[in-house]
């Protein structure tokens, strides 16, 4: 319903964000939607027939997978998560490269409405590298004990990759003044230049597209919506390594204005997200450089964001 008209599901949104008592409500009876099988079927699905269905879908083809994942989904394989990241590896084999979202728990980041409030940019909050826990999921966590596995220093929208890409991933991603999290130097901007395959693995694409912040980070300067961006202050640590940082941040205002159905439908309908479903987990398989071109080409009235007349064009 949402996707058939992106205005309605900004005017949802913003209900949804503005009001607390509308964000409570919600937020109380609501889960996080996941693509799988009742964890009473556990054990029913070979992992097998994911890989095949990635193969069929050509996940493997750059030897570069950026994987957003749900355990609870994947559960009915009975594999534990770092049984399934050993399999990813093993499918994209010694030359590939395997990294996924790991994106650090902040006690003090605020929730619900409170998140649109700019009092947080006051506080330098602390990202340890090596100990601060991920809250995108235990496949991540699980990437991230694994031998010769890179966490990048950039605290906002992380990754962790393993493979003979990884460290040039993560080297340079706090490179620059005032950092973007999907900047010319983030580890996304590489994944994007080198064309990973973005994996769904039962989690909905529409909320797991990460990578569509390169099209507005690394060409900020030609972005046509003015305060896109507020500074946040860290303290990033990572083993020897310690330095003060100064990134800057999406505003999270401008997430009500992010009409994901309807960027979702559009990408499946251009086919530049294919999908197949084994035994009720969705596997959704999208050419991050594909990605990045659509949103380019249609930069100038910010798309996939619908906002009112007076916000565009505004900068």
């Amino acid at each position: 319903m949402l996707s058939f008209s992106p205005w309605a599901e900004v005017a949802l949104k913003s209900l949804y964000w503005r009001s607390s008592f509308v964000h409570g409500l919600l937020s109380s009876r609501s889960r996080p939607r996941k693509y799988g099988t009742t964890l009473s079927d556990a054990s029913t699905i070979d992992f097998a027939r994911v890989q095949e269905a990635l193969d069929t879908l050509g996940a493997s083809r750059t030897g570069l997978m950026v994987v957003h994942s749900s355990s609870v989904a994947l559960a009915p394989t009975g594999l534990t998560a770092k049984n399934i990241c050993h399999r990813l590896l093993d499918y994209l084999g010694p030359q590939g490269t395997l990294a996924m979202p790991a994106i650090p728990l902040y006690r003090d980041e605020p929730t619900g409405p409170e998140r649109l409030s700019d009092v947080i940019c006051s506080k330098r909050l602390t990202y340890d590298v090596r100990r601060s826990p991920p809250w995108t999921g235990a496949l991540p966590k699980a990437l991230m004990s694994t031998q010769g596995a890179v966490r990048s220093r950039h605290p906002l929208n992380t990754m962790v990759a393993t493979g003979p890409k990884a460290v040039a991933m993560m080297a340079n991603n706090i490179d620059g003044h005032c950092p973007l999290p999907c900047g010319p130097h983030s580890s996304w901007k590489y994944c994007a230049d080198n064309d990973a395959a973005i994996v769904c693995l039962g989690v909905d694409s529409a909320h797991s597209l990460t990578m569509i912040h390169v099209a507005e980070d690394c060409w900020s300067q030609e972005w046509p919506v003015a305060n896109w961006y507020r500074e946040r202050l860290f303290h990033v640590k990572d083993g020897d390594f310690e330095t003060n940082l100064t990134v800057l941040e999406r505003r999270p205002r401008w997430a009500i204005n992010y009409a994901e159905r309807t960027l979702q439908k559009d990408l499946l309908r251009l086919g530049i997200i294919q999908f197949r479903e084994v035994g009720g987990i969705r596997i959704e398989v999208c050419s991050s450089a594909k990605l990045i071109d659509y949103l380019c080409s249609k930069r100038a009235s910010a798309y996939p964001y619908w906002l009112p007349f007076w916000d565009k064009g505004s900068k």
